[in-house]
């Protein structure tokens, strides 16, 4: 079972939690690093790239029986190119990091 700390807790259960999630996706084309804010921020010397609302954080589930974690990301794309690389075969199931 993954506990958070009592800080996140709090902050997320305010009235107006100001949280920035991210997560780092191991995709075919290299790392992507996204955040759930909007522009550019920089976090321990790497860029991360905001979604804001074209991203949403759907189910999780942790299983540590097989010590596995699964997360549901979605994400609007306008992008052909990027709309393509993410219906290939193998952008299914890949690591990431939240």
């Amino acid at each position: 079972m993954r506990v958070f700390p009592d800080t996140l807790i709090s902050a997320y259960q305010s009235a107006h939690p100001n949280l920035l999630f991210l997560v780092a996706l191991d995709w075919p084309s290299g790392m992507v690093r996204a955040h759930t804010g909007v522009g550019e921020v920089k976090i321990n010397q790497a860029t991360w790239q905001g979604v804001g609302s074209l991203g949403e954080i759907g189910a999780f589930t942790d299983d540590d029986e097989l010590g596995r974690s699964e997360l549901t990301l979605a994400l609007s794309v306008f992008d052909k190119a990027l709309l393509a690389e993410a219906f290939r075969r193998d952008a299914v199931g890949r690591e990431g990091m939240v």
